[in-house]
């Protein structure tokens, strides 16, 4: 390669001076830039890697989907468990602040805020609803 490299070389500074019968010194210099542009983006690629794989993980923010998703779903279920079979629709969101889960039924939710399953300054919106609202609200409302 580095003999390809230093012929098109020789052979674009002799076009640029008119040694070359016949011209083609623009082809070899546009092969010699070609050359150096991709050293020059090997070398930031590999200079970029260095950094990347220098730079320590940050510790917690990695979340296994497999497990998020698992604990998000007995979450619903223990929810669900007490309204089966009464016919109401789950429509109800919940956000901790961290992390939105639903949907689910208001008295499911009832039964979460009595069990303490569900922080009081939590909130929860519902469809109509233009904003979150506190979920200590729907602690009073009737089923």
């Amino acid at each position: 390669m580095t003999f390809w490299f230093a012929k098109d070389l020789l052979f674009a500074v002799l076009g640029m001076f008119d040694v070359l019968p016949g011209g083609g010194g623009v082809a070899f210099g546009a092969h010699v830039g070609g050359f150096a542009a991709g050293l020059a983006s090997v070398a930031i690629f590999q200079w970029r890697k260095r950094r990347r794989e220098a730079r320590p993980e940050p510790e917690g923010l990695v979340i296994e989907p497999a497990a998020a998703l698992a604990a998000a779903r007995r979450v619903q279920l223990r929810a669900e468990a007490p309204t089966r079979g009464t016919g109401e629709t789950p429509t109800i969101f919940l956000h901790d602040g961290q992390q939105q889960t639903g949907p689910f039924t208001l008295s499911s939710v009832q039964a979460m805020l009595e069990r303490g399953e569900i922080n009081a300054d939590a909130s929860y919106w519902s469809e109509g609803m233009a904003d979150w609202q506190s979920v200590t609200d729907l602690a009073s409302q009737p089923m």
